[in-house]
Order: structure tokens, then sequence, then C-alpha cells
């Protein structure tokens, strides 16, 4: 059976595939029994060792392609679906069915784990990967926006235009271009609060925290430069009228790397060195945030107000 492994990179293979090498259903059962392979949905195989390499996030991806074997080119990968094909970040994701956009003119439907959308569509719209149809990466992303809460659609949002695959203005345009939408309003939202610049889920966490709870936008990205124009570093946020830095995970932006054979406790000494060097080139303070921090939402808060010298 290990034939068919070969047949996929993921080494994914459907029922038929089987049937069509000589192999009966008796076979895959035993094989199942056996943990040689495992089931990823209805009639699609692949290997145990690879399922078990692979997180939450990786198993819902061979799930979509799995979809995609069955189906050809008769549909493309949409909403979620497409937004994990492009590498997109998620936040809270909805990972239980496969979303397809139908290209044969067919209805909407829900049958079993997938979800089948059926709007207007042009080539335009449609992207090839090399391997399988899906829907462009804005598209992709403000579909996935359109399926959960606006905080989960500006990670998505925000986390393409970090990966370069859309400039903001072009967001713009195709959410109107698509206003007729379902949850239009909510897109809008979504679109009317992402900003380039957050390179970390994160980071745009951290920065609907900071609008949920009026404090002032920072400045994303702020670059440090030395009196000879030498690039210091980049940090996430920065307040210049109050005079504040803030990290989002408590480490500069450059030389996060660790090499080998090099000393962890070199670069921790590295890192304080450059954060150091930072706060006497622009004598301002330094906050750092990280995940934890979240959960605490009105400690955050109110430490982000106090090192801002705002009124609590």
């Amino acid at each position: 059976m290990d034939h068919l492994f070969h047949l996929t990179p993921e080494t994914l293979f459907l029922r038929r595939d089987a049937l069509a090498f000589g192999h009966d259903d008796r076979e895959l059962a035993r094989s199942l029994r056996a943990g040689v392979i495992v089931r990823v949905r209805h009639g699609a195989y692949c290997s145990a060792v690879v399922w078990r390499n692979l997180d939450e996030v990786g198993r819902y991806l061979l799930r979509c392609k799995a979809v995609m074997l069955v189906h050809r080119e008769r549909v493309a990968l949409s909403h979620t679906s497409a937004a994990v094909a492009h590498g997109l970040e998620l936040f809270r994701p909805d990972l239980t069915h496969v979303h397809v956009v139908r290209l044969d003119g067919g209805n909407a439907a829900v049958r079993g784990d997938i979800t089948y959308h059926a709007p207007r569509w042009t080539p335009e719209d449609l992207y090839w990967d090399g391997h399988r149809l899906l829907v462009t990466p804005t598209l992709a992303a403000l579909g996935t926006a359109s399926l959960h809460d606006v905080l989960s659609g500006v990670v998505v949002v925000d986390s393409l235009l970090h990966h370069g695959l859309a400039e903001l203005g072009e967001v713009v345009e195709t959410f109107k271009r698509r206003g007729h939408h379902p949850h239009s309003r909510r897109l809008q939202l979504v679109v009317r609060l992402t900003r380039p610049g957050a390179e970390s889920v994160l980071e745009t966490l951290l920065r609907m925290l900071f609008w949920r709870h009026q404090i002032p936008e920072p400045e994303l990205q702020f670059k440090v430069w030395s009196d000879d124009g030498v690039l210091l570093a980049r940090v996430d946020f920065c307040w210049p009228e109050h005079e504040l830095l803030g990290e989002a995970d408590g480490r500069m932006k450059y030389g996060r790397s660790l090499l080998p054979g090099q000393d962890p406790a070199e670069v921790v000494y590295a890192e304080k060195r450059r954060e150091d060097l930072v706060r006497e080139q622009t004598q301002m303070r330094m906050i750092r945030f990280v995940h934890d921090d979240l959960a605490r939402p009105r400690e955050t808060t109110r430490r982000t107000r106090r090192m801002l010298g705002l009124a609590a």
C-alpha cells in the first residue's frame, strides 16, 4: 500500500485510487486498524505518520485537499479553507467545514463537512497555486472575516497585508465591489480597523484591545535610527506624543534567531543591550506585552494608560 502514499506530496489518496490499484475495502480496514493509515474524511486517507505530525490547521488543510481531489476544477477553495491554503494567520477559526465556491453554476448548499457557496465570480477572482483552484488571497481573507467575529476578521486581514498578498487599497476596493456580501456591516468595520504593519496575531489583538478601551492608536513598526542614519531597531508600537515604545513579545525585531552553536545567554544579553540602546537613542520609555496580558484586559489597560500618562 506504500505506493499509494506517492500519489500526492501529502501521502493523500482516495478510496477510488486504492481500488484502481487492486486493493479493496477489507485491506483499507485492516490498515486503519493497524495504524498504518488514517481516514482524513469520507473516502480519503493518508499515512498515519504524516497525520500525527500535523497540528489542527494542518489536518484541516489536508481535509481541504481531499475535497479538491474529489471535485477537481468544479469548485475552488474559498473562505477559511482558502485562507489556510494561502498561509494566512487565523484566530479562533471555525474548522468544522471545508468551504468551496461552485464553478459549475450549482446552488449553495451544505453537505456533510462541505459548505458550497454560489456567489457571482469572474476568472479574476480565482487563483491557481500549482495544484488546485482557490479564490484570491483578498477574497479568502474577506470571506473568512464574514464567517467570524470582528476580532478574528481583523486578524486575518492584517495577516493578508503582512504577508504582502494585498495592499490596503485593494482590500477596500474588493470590499466595495462585494458590498452586497452577507455580513457587509461587520466586514466594513473589519476593513476600517485593518492596518498595515501588524506582524503577528498578538500585535493585532493588542491593537484591538487598545481600540476597545479607547487607548490612542499607536504607530506600527516604528523605526529607530542612529545619529548617523543606521537602523537600530523596529519596535511594534510607538506613541511619539507620549514618548512611549511598546513591544508585543518583549523582544526587539531583529537578532531573534539563535545561530548554530550560539549561547542563548549571549542572545538575551544582546537583546537587552539593543533595548537599552533604543531607549538611550529615543529617550522614550518601553512597555512590554505578552499573550497573558490579553487575559487581563483591565489590568493591561490600566498599565498602558499609566505608562502613557493618561487619566484612568
